[in-house]
């Protein structure tokens, strides 16, 4: 990990020279991807695979996981699934996050902050997600990242990944 900064000859987000095993987060708004063109670019996550977690647990995604806690990355499962989206609320008898029913094929997220996990308890369960992989984008493109991919916008998750690739 090299650091983060604002350079405009750089690249938006996660940037990546393999060669040298160097990682920085680049702030600057409107990069011009002329730095090291042959040698750098973009680091880009994929979108996470999603599991299963235990059945009427609250607790219920496997290590190395963790719940999904936004509505919108709940909703982009379901569709990546191929499951029906039935909504968002608060339900007290639900899991918390992202649940899901494989059964029916059903999707949705409770915002309740103690549910109990009594609903359903031998068919439904938390959807979670992995740690997404990464991969290195197209060098010396400001829009590098392959399709299915998306550039790194956080530098926390710039870090992680780095030391995920032992950077």
């Amino acid at each position: 990990w090299k650091g983060a900064g604002s350079w405009v000859k750089d690249y938006p987000g996660c940037m990546i020279r393999p060669s040298t095993s160097e990682v920085w987060f680049n702030t600057h708004p409107t990069p011009t991807g002329e730095w090291s063109p042959t040698t750098a670019g973009q680091l880009c996550r994929m979108m996470p695979p999603a599991v299963v977690g235990e059945f009427g647990n609250t607790d219920g995604c496997p290590p190395g996981t963790s719940v999904i806690e936004t509505e919108a990355v709940c909703r982009a499962q379901a569709s990546t699934l191929g499951f029906t989206w039935k909504g968002a609320g608060s339900w007290v008898k639900d899991y918390p996050g992202c649940m899901i029913r494989p059964s029916t094929s059903e999707v949705w997220f409770n915002t309740h902050p103690t549910p109990t996990g009594e609903w359903s308890p031998t068919t439904a369960g938390q959807l979670c997600r992995m740690m997404p992989p990464a991969v290195v984008g197209e060098f010396g493109n400001t829009d590098g990242c392959p399709p299915g991919t998306s550039v790194i916008e956080t530098e926390a998750v710039c870090r992680a990944q780095a030391s995920t690739l032992g950077f």
